[in-house]
């Protein structure tokens, strides 16, 4: 596999993998266990409790991602990643002590501010990305980092999932050393200083003015418009298909428990989101179009959560599940690894902020919109509402978008 040539070409690029790879297995253990927390403390089916805690993850890391880019183009990479680990490793362990005494509400006021800190983490981590392989490297490097990612998800989510069973402050105290583990790991990766460094009050004064300029810089290049905006649509699908992967997983639970069926179809999308972006690459490295692909990306996605919201035996909804991550996965790697191959250094993290601020704020809206069509109707009319959400963006931003920047020139 092209990803471990990576490994062995690039030392710093192993140990920043390796650092998000033990972060990342703790960050599912915590999502099961907060999902799980949700679903069987709030009221009702527990949709909308769900939804509450996803809003709680994704709002506020979007709503940081853009000023997350500032810093990312003005500070040191390295140094942002080791703080911003530390950080969510104390806010983790707070969480661990909420979750033993079963104060949901509070529990989920700190998710909020740990998505706060959260969100400062990918444009940094796609700014070292571009420091630690060289540019022909880069979609080998995105599609590794989206298997792993899988990898991590499915093994956390698993895992999780039955450590879950037998209480979520456990779980939360496992991603909270995680996160310590990773800090160490990066603070061994050589500085990534930027040209535009300075001071924070500079960086603050300026961030409005900086995100001005990465967005006409977006809007200017149309293709690089798109990679930005590619992960939208599955934003605004996605956030209602887990508030039903919830749901459903509750109401089946085909594994025994409602958290055990919860954290094994997590591990099944999370390895159609390996497999997805394997594919993917190997297509447009054998010369299909970039744009078929993402159209049969979008084809496997929404028609994985589409069934979704109608299959009820085990075997229908592992696969629903499966084909759903599979095009997630896959349209992830594609946009992450266009914006990192064709945005210049400079502006880098302000685009990947641009880009998460888009996804995130979609899924959050999504979930909302799932949880309180769930509460009011049934799952199978949130599948019609998310698949539709997102083949409505797709139609935005595929064709009156473009029709848009060209009258405008």
């Amino acid at each position: 596999m092209e990803g471990f040539r990576l490994l062995r070409a690039y030392p710093a690029f192993a140990r920043f993998w390796l650092a998000e790879a033990i972060s990342l297995i703790g960050d599912w253990f915590s999502l099961v266990a907060v999902s799980v927390l949700a679903i069987t403390e709030g009221t009702g089916a527990g949709a909308w409790s769900v939804a509450v805690t996803l809003a709680a993850y994704e709002v506020p890391m979007a709503l940081v991602r853009p000023w997350a880019g500032v810093l990312a183009d003005r500070f040191d990479r390295r140094n942002l990643l080791v703080g911003i680990h530390l950080g969510q490793a104390a806010l983790t362990g707070l969480m661990a002590l909420l979750a033993a005494r079963g104060e949901l509400q509070a529990l989920q006021l700190v998710v909020v501010v740990r998505s706060l800190m959260s969100g400062l983490d990918w444009p940094a981590r796609a700014g070292a990305t571009r420091r630690l392989v060289p540019p022909e490297d880069l979609l080998a490097a995105s599609a590794f980092g989206g298997a792993t990612w899988s990898a991590m998800y499915a093994i956390g989510m698993s895992l999780g999932g039955f450590v879950a069973s037998y209480g979520a402050a456990f779980a939360l105290a496992v991603d909270t050393s995680t996160f310590v583990a990773a800090a160490a790991l990066l603070g061994t990766l050589p500085a990534m200083p930027t040209r535009a460094e300075g001071s924070l009050l500079r960086a603050a004064r300026r961030s409005l003015a900086d995100l001005r300029e990465a967005a006409v810089l977006a809007w200017r290049a149309p293709d690089l418009l798109g990679a930005v905006t590619a992960k939208t649509p599955f934003g605004l699908a996605g956030g209602a298909a887990v508030v039903m992967l919830n749901v459903v997983s509750d109401q089946t639970a085909f594994l025994g428990t409602g958290a055990a069926t919860l954290g094994v179809l997590q591990a099944v999308r999370g390895a159609g989101t390996g497999l997805g972006p394997l594919v993917a690459e190997r297509l447009v490295r054998g010369g299909v179009s970039l744009g078929r692909v993402y159209g049969l990306v979008a084809l496997a996605g929404f028609t994985g959560i589409a069934c979704f919201g109608w299959v009820r035996t085990a075997p229908l909804v592992v696969a629903a599940v499966f084909l759903w991550g599979a095009g997630t996965g896959a349209n992830w790697m594609l946009s992450a690894a266009e914006v990192q191959r064709r945005a210049p250094d400079e502006a880098v993290g302000r685009l990947s902020g641009l880009d998460m601020l888009l996804v995130e704020t979609s899924f959050g809206l999504s979930a909302l919109v799932g949880g309180a069509v769930i509460e009011r109707w049934r799952v199978g009319a949130a599948a019609a509402a998310a698949v539709g959400m997102g083949i409505a963006a797709m139609v935005v931003l595929r064709w009156w978008i473009p029709a848009l920047q060209r009258r405008t020139g």
